[in-house]
């Protein structure tokens, strides 16, 4: 099944996508052509962590994470909008 993926942020020519109706731990894909950098959120327990790194070479996956670092409240407010 193939879950709906909405753009919540773009930014240095990354998309920043939270899938809706996935599962926990609020997570983000952020994808730049054709790769991807999953990013755990994390929550008061946890800090922001990367979860798996489909492609992106070391330059373009500090900046990714570094986006959603930037983001997080942000980020995670969406999360919480399409995920309760």
């Amino acid at each position: 099944m193939m879950l709906a993926m909405p753009t919540v942020l773009r930014q240095n020519g990354f998309a920043v996508m939270i899938p809706v109706g996935d599962h926990p731990p609020p997570h983000v894909h952020v994808v730049k052509g054709d790769h991807v950098l999953i990013v755990n959120l994390g929550d008061g327990d946890h800090e922001p962590s990367i979860r798996d790194n489909e492609g992106m070479n070391a330059s373009e996956k500090s900046k990714a994470f570094r986006i959603v670092l930037d983001h997080r409240d942000r980020l995670l407010a969406q999360w919480r909008k399409f995920h309760g």
